[in-house]
């Protein structure tokens, strides 16, 4: 998040947390943390918020993950690939769930006609 971002009430970390609570709420799913990182960009992976969120997912303390838009998760595409390919999906390794509030996109629902 940009300095200016920083003091959009929109868009502060408050502002993200509250959507994110908002969508567990609205879907019925269990809250289990908030990951929040105050300080670091997120220009790439190496961010202990990102560790955090690893060791949980590979810990198995949580089924997926909300964010409220990708850029949240990762800046560049690659990283989020990478992430992806690794983590969400049911053909990662991890088999993660990702869910974005932003532009509602989760990949944990079936498509239907």
């Amino acid at each position: 998040m940009s300095a200016e971002e920083q003091d959009d009430p929109s868009i502060s970390l408050d502002a993200q947390a509250e959507k994110i609570r908002s969508y567990c709420e609205i879907y019925d799913l269990k809250l289990v943390y908030i990951i929040e990182e105050a300080v670091h960009s997120g220009r790439n992976l190496d961010r202990p918020g990102i560790d955090a969120l690893i060791k949980r997912l590979k810990a198995r303390e949580a089924d997926g993950v909300i964010v409220t838009g990708l850029d949240r998760l990762a800046r560049s595409l690659g990283d989020l690939n990478t992430l992806t390919q690794e983590y969400f999906g049911e053909n990662s390794k991890i088999g993660a769930k990702l869910v974005t509030v932003k532009y509602i996109y989760d990949n944990t629902r079936e498509f239907k006609d």
